[in-house]
């Protein structure tokens, strides 16, 4: 069978039409092309409730017969034409008034196929074409507040993935992302890609507390521009380096927030992330007084949402901050963020190997803080990461001593900064590998950007909801941990690592649905139980005859041994001879 401009085959549901509007495919929506024709369209003006006007093709010249096999035609609107929508043969009629609904149908070829309330109707017309004229029909007639076609618009899966951002060297931040080709993940990683299709961050302040900020870096520029930047030692809003070999604020600024899809370098935990830089340390490493230190932890903190410390106890002696510093500490915490609360991110110090412990940094330890543990790229506590009760989570960072990769992040552009390397290309404004970032400084920022996310997500959180969203998305990667323990709650808990490192899919997605929790709530217990106070954590204990002076109870560090309460062996202690002669025993 043949007929002048159609052909079709009896057994197949997609008919070829050629007509002055083009080529159309009747399987179901008519256009064969989702981008709109240069001419020859037709405007539709809806309202939806407010007026919205709608191109269409004029409808194919088709036998009567084949004019129902389509349901769906595409039509452009004038607001966002690159997003066309697929209008059916049904319209939507909202009234105010049964009186508007009889006159409307009065004289007409609509029908009512659905009552949804008494002013609320889906109406059914005879074709696609004349459920779009009698939309527009309907619309202009007084009491009428809604009438429009049927839609199906386009819309997007939320994948478990952002797109991989175009940044170069992002294959190389494996703290990131860790996975193989197949989406297996390797090791430890903060899963942020789960994140992104949520949130990056966007309208979220971080304020980098530290030695200052190259603010004209090219992957900082944008997050930084218009940011309250504040020198708290020259009182200038001035966030820049406080000397040319200050790269610290640098390197800690680019893994909270450096941009992403740029071209260039790396990605940020929280991408579209705004950067407050405030200069707290001077050239000789110096903070400044206690007074301005107040005014620094409560600056702007309306504004800011994140404060990031990368810095601690420089001795093995407990630091407390100043009745000045609580004061700003509390008024941020308290009052900041329209009584949400500025949340506190701090690093939890590099001195295991020299005996430090968090819980000696009053910083650290306080309840308005976060405090963030180093774990290496296999999971474990990183070898300088301070222990202590204190520690909420850790994050990942590097671990050169014990041969573990260090992270890639912004430093200084040019020859400055941490990488002495002499690259001709851009590499040359990022520490990389021997000269990459490390230690706990570089485990806050990251946590410091999922909080960015977490904010982005849900912006009405408290600082108590962020920490109880680290806590509940957390996750152990070191299960052989020898401190691991599980609390009074269920959760796995270590003085290692915390709770452990968080998963930022998983965390946003929490937060998108999170019910606040109510405030904080002092209770108070007393024991008149009397107990002994345990020795200062593991000891080497060595008993018998002729035991030099000092060697009865050595200190040991427990970082990656066995628990101090864990049951040892007891084993006999051998005089093997002295350091300056050969050992004849076999230590075997």
């Amino acid at each position: 069978m043949a007929l002048t401009g159609l052909e079709f085959a009896p057994k197949m549901r997609s008919f070829a039409i050629w007509s002055a509007a083009g080529i159309f495919i009747l399987n179901g929506v008519f256009g064969l092309a989702q981008t709109m024709p240069d001419g020859g369209l037709v405007g539709f003006e809806f309202r939806t409730p407010r007026r919205t006007t709608y191109r269409m093709a004029p409808p194919p010249r088709v036998i009567p017969q084949f004019s129902r096999q389509s349901r769906w035609a595409l039509a452009w609107p004038d607001s966002d034409p690159a997003n066309p929508v697929q209008i059916g043969d049904r319209l939507v009629l909202e009234v105010a008034s049964k009186e508007v609904l009889a006159r409307a149908l009065a004289g007409g070829s609509l029908r009512v196929a659905r009552g949804i309330s008494p002013s609320l109707f889906v109406l059914q017309a005879p074709d696609i074409w004349t459920a779009a004229s009698e939309a527009q029909r309907l619309a202009a007639l007084p009491g009428v507040l809604a009438s429009y076609p049927l839609m199906r618009r386009r819309a997007r899966l939320d994948g478990p993935y952002a797109a991989e951002p175009n940044d170069p060297y992002f294959g190389y931040q494996w703290y990131l992302e860790n996975r193989n080709s197949n989406g297996a993940t390797l090791g430890v990683n903060m899963n942020v890609r789960a994140a992104w299709p949520i949130s990056t961050g966007s309208n979220v302040l971080i304020a980098v507390a530290d030695d200052g900020v190259e603010l004209d870096h090219p992957e900082l520029a944008k997050r930084a521009a218009g940011a309250p930047h504040f020198n708290f030692y020259s009182g200038t809003p001035d966030g820049n380096p406080s000397s040319p070999s200050s790269a610290h604020g640098t390197a800690v600024a680019g893994l909270a927030a450096a941009e992403a899809n740029n071209h260039r370098g790396v990605t940020g935990v929280a991408p579209q992330a705004h950067l407050a830089s405030w200069v707290i340390f001077s050239a000789d490493d110096y903070l400044p007084s206690e007074e301005q230190m107040m005014d620094m932890y409560q600056y702007q903190s309306n504004l800011v949402s994140v404060e990031n410390h990368s810095w601690g106890n420089a001795g093995s002696t407990p630091l407390e901050p100043g009745v000045l510093e609580q004061t700003g500490i509390s008024n941020a915490v308290t009052w900041g963020r329209g009584g949400r609360g500025v949340v506190m991110v701090r690093s939890a110090g590099n001195g295991r190997n020299e005996r430090q412990n968090a819980n000696d940094d009053g910083y650290a330890s306080s309840p308005l803080a976060i405090a963030v543990g180093a774990v290496r790229q296999d999971g474990r506590a990183a070898s300088y990461s301070n222990p202590g009760a204190c520690l909420l989570v850790a994050a990942p960072s590097g671990d050169d001593a014990k041969g573990f990769p260090t992270l890639l992040t912004t430093d200084l552009v040019g020859a400055n900064g941490y990488n002495q390397i002499a690259y001709t290309n851009d590499l040359a404004d990022y520490t990389s590998s021997p000269f990459g970032f490390s230690g706990t400084s570089a485990a806050a920022p990251q946590i410091s950007g999922l909080v960015a996310l977490i904010l982005g997500a849900n912006p009405n959180l408290t600082y108590r909801d962020v920490q109880q969203i680290l806590i509940q998305s957390a996750r152990h990667w070191d299960l052989a941990d020898p401190d691991m323990t599980t609390n009074g709650a269920g959760f796995r808990v270590s003085h290692n690592v915390g709770f452990g490192v968080p998963d930022a899919g998983f965390a946003v997605r929490m937060a998108r649905t999170w019910i606040n929790r109510p405030p904080v709530s002092c209770i108070t217990f007393t024991s008149t139980e009397v107990k002994a106070i345990p020795d200062d954590a593991l000891r080497l204990l060595i008993s018998g005859d002729d035991i030099p002076p000092g060697l009865a109870s050595i200190h040991s560090l427990p970082g990656e041994g066995p628990h101090p309460d864990a049951p040892t062996a007891v084993l006999p202690l051998v005089k093997a001879g002295l350091a300056t002669n050969a050992i004849p025993l076999d230590l075997t």
